[in-house]
């Protein structure tokens, strides 16, 4: 019966320290995560001032938000006073600052687990 109670007790504190450990994870990996699971190219993470977006296929420019995703095709654009950061797929980030613009062709991770621009 005490070897039951200590095989609980270790699972209990194995279970713990698993998903203690899950959510110390930066957020730009849980943003990664979600970019993968949800078959995306790349998220805003952060702006500030004027930032315009235009989805692959609309014709339509549109205001981008924090959160917006994005997907191959998409462009964006920033004012004279716009900044934004994306987060990619990968977890790795490209920082626009103003007056800049940028076009998702390609970008996804490969078979092996690179990136693939």
């Amino acid at each position: 019966m005490v070897n039951c109670k200590k095989i609980a007790l270790v699972s209990l504190i194995l279970g713990i320290i698993f998903v203690g450990s899950f959510l110390v994870n930066s957020s730009q990996d849980a943003i990664a995560m979600f970019l993968q699971k949800e078959g995306t190219t790349a998220k805003i993470s952060f702006l500030i001032g004027k930032v315009d977006v235009k989805h692959a296929g609309s014709r339509q420019w549109e205001p981008g938000r924090e959160k917006m995703v994005l997907t191959k095709g998409a462009k964006i654009k920033t004012g004279k006073d716009g900044r934004l950061e994306l987060i990619l797929l990968d977890g790795s980030n490209i920082q626009l600052k103003e007056n800049s613009s940028l076009t998702i062709r390609n970008l996804g991770i490969n078979s092996r687990g690179n990136r693939d621009t």
